[in-house]
């Protein structure tokens, strides 16, 4: 899906349609991958806290706790755009208690 200028504007352009909850099964992903992502932040403060010689990013702490990151951030991004495939616009298609992940998702890629 391409998002030229018409493609962003579909996207943000709210269709006024009531927003939709997810299965429990989609939640229960979510959850998991919010274990996994949290797990990694865990894992990843606590090098820091202990280990001395922490001088490079590329540490298996890191890779836990950014992979968790994309797993979480690329599940949210495509809950919304299932949404928008099947013709909802704006904020209709972002599911119901989904809207806060999908604001923070750019943030934490672009300062995280």
């Amino acid at each position: 899906m391409a998002l030229t200028g018409v493609g962003v504007q579909r996207l943000l352009a709210d269709s006024g349609e009531p927003r939709e909850w997810v299965s429990p099964r989609t939640d229960l992903v979510t959850a998991l991958l919010g274990v996994w992502f949290g797990i990694g932040l865990m894992i990843d403060a606590w090098a820091h806290s202990n280990l001395a010689e922490l001088e490079t990013f590329f540490t298996p702490w890191h890779a836990v706790f950014y992979s968790g990151f994309a797993a979480v951030a690329g599940w949210i991004i495509w809950q919304a755009l299932r949404n928008v495939r099947q013709g909802r616009q704006g904020l209709a298609a972002v599911p119901m208690g989904y809207h806060a992940g999908l604001v923070a998702v750019p943030g934490f890629a672009a300062f995280g």
